[in-house]
């Protein structure tokens, strides 16, 4: 909010959590109050990422777009394209970054 205030509401911005909301309904509450600010361009990386269908149940709460990091280049942290493949099964996010 308080950048909307100084910016205007054409400054977007992008909330990183990266992974701290440990419990859906915290996520649902912060995304709820992004909405109506209106500033957010997508909430990326809310939850802990190995829970997709918690993901989907918060795209189906909010109207900010749920955004998932998949850095390709960390395969030694465990990612890989298969990520990408198993969000968009479980209709988990609305942007990939």
């Amino acid at each position: 909010a308080a950048i909307r205030a100084a910016c205007g509401p054409d400054f977007g911005v992008i909330f990183d959590p990266n992974e701290r909301f440990d419990e859906l309904r915290h996520a649902i509450r912060i995304a709820t109050e992004l909405d109506r600010i209106g500033n957010v361009v997508c909430l990326e990386d809310p939850l802990p990422r190995w829970d997709l269908g918690a993901y989907a149940e918060l795209r189906a709460h909010t109207r900010t777009p749920i955004a998932v990091h998949v850095a390709l280049g960390y395969h030694s942290h465990g990612q890989s394209i298969s990520d990408v493949t198993s969000a968009i099964g479980a209709r988990a996010a609305d942007i990939f970054n």
